[in-house]
């Protein structure tokens, strides 16, 4: 009985643990093991609704790709087009800046930055207002079908077998500061 109350005892200290891994005092997450956790970055906290490869050929995705600057409408050899969706949430009693910088990191190490696309549904960091969301509610992108704003990245084919990939969002204020996802892919 001593015996299976010490393993109890020790398995409950080792869940603490786990649970306390990637948060802060508050209560707030700065790691997500797969889409669909928020994540807190500064004041905001960010969701990744949906990731996926998109197919030019498709019609919803090459409206997805409108925008995209002349320079970089061409993929390179082995690249695919690759799109995050996500929102932002401010909690909080003032307006605070949504994240400017996003980067998506393979097991290897190697980093892809997002491409500044010019269309409704893409994400463009903004104030979000007191206890307001990113895309707002009346916007094309919280209608679309993820309900997010697209970060659209062009990404190796090496790196989506990378995997898992992690989505990074740095904090606006204190670039030190970032939160992580892992994304489903």
């Amino acid at each position: 009985m001593t015996r299976r109350l010490s393993a109890l005892a020790a398995a409950a200290t080792l869940s603490l643990s786990f649970a306390a891994c990637g948060s802060d005092k508050k209560g707030e997450t700065s790691e997500g093991e797969t889409e669909g956790i928020q994540v807190t970055v500064g004041d905001l906290q960010y969701q990744v609704q949906m990731s996926r490869v998109l197919n030019p050929s498709e019609v919803e995705d090459k409206g997805l790709l409108q925008g995209v600057p002349i320079a970089k409408q061409t993929l390179p050899e082995g690249a695919e087009w690759f799109a995050v969706f996500v929102q932002a949430r401010n909690n909080r009693d003032e307006p605070h800046a949504s994240a400017e910088k996003f980067v998506i990191e393979d097991t290897l190490g190697e980093e892809f930055e997002p491409i500044e696309v010019d269309n409704p549904i893409a994400y463009k960091p903004e104030l979000v207002p007191a206890d307001g969301i990113l895309p707002p509610p009346d916007s094309v992108a919280s209608s679309f079908n993820t309900n997010g704003s697209m970060l659209l990245f062009q990404i190796t084919r090496a790196a989506l077998e990378n995997r898992p990939l992690a989505f990074v969002i740095e904090d606006p204020e204190d670039p030190a500061k970032h939160a992580e996802v892992d994304l489903d892919i």
